[in-house]
């Protein structure tokens, strides 16, 4: 310790030999803090190791302007003593300016000599120190000494953490390739950013892991570092864009669409773009100091892609399928420019899943699976290439289970059973390698999910209980471990209701019941937590449905009623919010006829054809006037049906005979309607004689 407080002396007293002038204020009456600030950091030993580093000439060229002020001053110049002091702060400033530890080191330096120099007796001691009277400010050393050890270890901490980093972003890599878990990684860039928290990346690095380890609460603290350290408008951007990531998953909507339109509207600034106009520029002039063209079309891309995702939560399916059109219009033009490029790749495909989806949500199902195995086959070829990259395979696993979902909304089950069997095997090998990655236990999730929706199909139930309870241990244990997380506990609802409807179908309806109403209640906290999220809405919509249907089998039909007169309110309200959906649309249709089926359960005739006429006439809306519209043509002719059993509905079975021959004709029916066919033909035949 003496030899430090030798060495600091010596270094200080070198200068003090140059600056007399600070002796001459040390012993007058009245003290300029400001200068003796300006003095003390220009004889800093940080700042005369920063320029020994340099060897800079016009660092020392600057040192002998210094030099012939303090002359000047010592030989009672006091006219020149601003100019000395500003020209020190000038040097401080420029060396900091260069030297990004230096800056560091000799903010923390300054915070001590200005709190020294915020009493008067304060700034006198250091007017003494800065003067070489060590003994009279002995206590002052202290303090600075203990500044200056502050001042070293933050620049030994910064010098430390590019050598961690590099290995940290090397463990990042690593665990790509399915060769290390999440937790570990985490661990490496916590420990870089304790060393060094001025860096943007690394925060940007750690809250993608949170979010990947499932611990949305560290994640959203981390992108909110992100965002303070952020020194430019493109790296606030991406602060922004990830910080939106983390909102919405922690359900709140509201705030993630406004964190992404900053971001989008940051981007398109950055790129030339028009903020008012939807269409990018195509030839886009960025400075030398800017991230390239293409870097700044990629970056909008995947901000359209997020602002994408909070329209479909809000239920706009019509801006959706913009933002999604525009991001995959830039993604495939920077793919086809350069083919080799696997990010640009993978960006196309995404693309093509989340238009996918908006297709399929609006009725398209052959424009959604069109777009689905294009996207699947650009994956496919990406991760054959590079067999051991785990990410790419994660892409390959999400668009077999795409491409399952629709085959098995085509009514394809074997073909679905066999890309959704695929993806969750590949989702299992993913896990097992990485077990802490929460984003693969809940990909692992779906995968079970679906594959006992086709196994409860297939009439495999005990095969599909065995899928359906192993997601729900999965899901449970997720959420425990993640408490903010709101799209967890959806999930936990949404594969309550699979077990529920399994239960159901094996006739244990009391244990049913439990499941719906455990996810009954879940759901609507979601819901009343974020009140303008579209699918939260419908999953209480959904979980109502659940809850009256066994109500309906316990033979509760006013509580049942009550039920789905709940459930048609939402759906009323979902359907009126996006026209375009097709699947809203049929949504109220059905919450109709329940209530009618209930209404008319009850002898309420009146009710129930009221029900089912306002169903028909939605549904029809729906089919249009192609027969090849599978499912609105048979739910057209389960209402007209209905209507036919319904004394006073004014439909006759003829018509119910018509709809179900022309479905006939066009090869649709299955056998179950075909003896329903008959059975319609007797009724008719009958009809006159009632």
């Amino acid at each position: 310790m003496k030899l430090r407080f030798a060495r600091q002396a010596a270094a200080l007293l070198a200068i003090a030999a140059i600056l007399g002038a600070s002796m001459a204020r040390a012993n007058a009456a009245a003290v300029d803090p400001h200068a003796e600030i300006a003095a003390a950091l220009f004889s800093s030993s940080a700042t005369l190791a920063a320029v020994e580093k340099a060897d800079d000439a016009r660092l020392k060229a600057a040192q002998a302007r210094i030099s012939a002020l303090a002359v000047q001053v010592q030989a009672g110049d006091a006219r020149r003593r601003g100019e000395l002091v500003a020209a020190q702060e000038a040097f401080v400033a420029q060396l900091a300016d260069r030297d990004r530890a230096y800056a560091q080191a000799i903010a923390v330096f300054r915070g001590a000599v200005t709190d020294i120099a915020s009493t008067a007796d304060g700034a006198a001691a250091l007017a003494r120190f800065n003067a070489g009277d060590e003994a009279g400010a002995l206590a002052v050393l202290d303090r600075l000494q203990a500044a200056d050890e502050a001042a070293r270890q933050r620049t030994t901490d910064i010098q430390k953490a590019v050598g961690e980093r590099h290995i940290a972003e090397l463990a990042l890599e690593a665990r790509d390739r399915g060769k290390l878990g999440t937790v570990s990684v985490i661990a490496r860039f916590e420990a870089v950013t304790r060393l060094d928290p001025g860096v943007l990346s690394d925060w940007v690095d750690l809250d993608r892991l949170y979010q990947s380890a499932g611990r949305t609460a560290d994640a959203k603290a981390a992108a909110l570092k992100a965002e303070a350290t952020a020194t430019t408008d493109q790296e606030r951007a991406n602060a922004l864009s990830d910080l939106g990531d983390i909102l919405s998953a922690q359900g709140d909507q509201g705030g993630a669409r406004a964190a992404y339109e900053q971001s989008l509207l940051e981007r398109r600034r950055l790129a030339g773009a028009n903020p008012k106009d939807m269409a990018l520029q195509r030839n886009l002039t960025v400075s030398d100091a800017d991230p390239s063209s293409v870097a700044l079309q990629r970056a909008l891309s995947v901000d359209l892609f997020k602002q994408g995702v909070v329209l479909v939560m809000a239920g706009d399916l019509g801006g959706a399928r913009k933002a999604y059109e525009e991001e995959l219009a830039i993604a495939r033009r920077l793919a086809i420019s350069d083919p080799s490029n696997v990010p640009l790749q993978r960006d196309m495909s995404v693309g093509l899943v989340q238009l996918g989806d908006v297709l399929a949500a609006q009725g398209d199902l052959a424009g959604a699976r069109a777009d689905y195995e294009e996207s699947l086959a650009l994956r496919r070829r990406l991760a054959a290439a590079d067999a051991g990259n785990a990410v790419l395979q994660h892409d390959v696993s999400e668009g077999l289970q795409k491409i399952g979902d629709i085959l098995l909304e085509q009514g394809a089950l074997a073909d679905a059973r066999s890309a959704l069997e695929e993806s969750l095997r590949i989702r299992r090998r993913l896990v097992a390698a990485d077990p802490s990655n929460a984003a693969l236990r809940s990909d692992m999730l779906h995968s079970l999910n679906k594959t006992g929706d086709i196994l409860q199909r297939e009439n495999d139930l005990a095969g599909a209980r065995a899928a359906y309870e192993e997601g729900l241990a999965v899901v449970r244990q997720m959420a425990a471990a993640d408490p903010s997380n709101v799209g967890l506990r959806g999930d936990i609802a949404i594969t309550l209701l699979r077990t529920g409807d399994l239960l159901e179908a094996q006739g244990d309806l009391a244990v049913a019941r439990k499941d719906f109403e455990e996810a009954l209640g879940i759901s609507r906290r979601l819901a009343t937590f974020s009140p303008g999220n579209a699918e939260l809405a419908n999953l209480l919509s959904t979980s109502l449905e659940r809850v009256g249907n066994v109500l309906v089998a316990q033979r509760d039909l006013p509580g049942a009623q009550k039920v789905y007169d709940e459930e048609l309110a939402i759906d009323r309200g979902l359907a009126a919010a996006d026209r375009s959906d097709a699947r809203l649309q049929r949504g109220v249709a059905v919450a109709l006829i329940k209530v009618g089926d209930v209404l008319s359960a009850q002898k309420d005739a009146a009710g129930a054809t009221k029900a089912y006429a306002q169903s028909l006439e939605i549904i029809r809306g729906i089919a249009g006037d192609n027969p090849m519209n599978i499912g609105p043509q048979k739910d057209i002719g389960i209402v007209l049906a209905k209507l036919a059993s319904t004394k006073g509905s004014g439909v006759s079975w003829k018509e119910v005979v018509t709809q179900y021959e022309t479905m006939d004709r066009a090869g649709t029916l299955s056998l179950a309607e075909k003896q329903f066919l008959k059975l319609a033909r007797t009724r008719e035949s009958t009809e006159g004689d009632r």
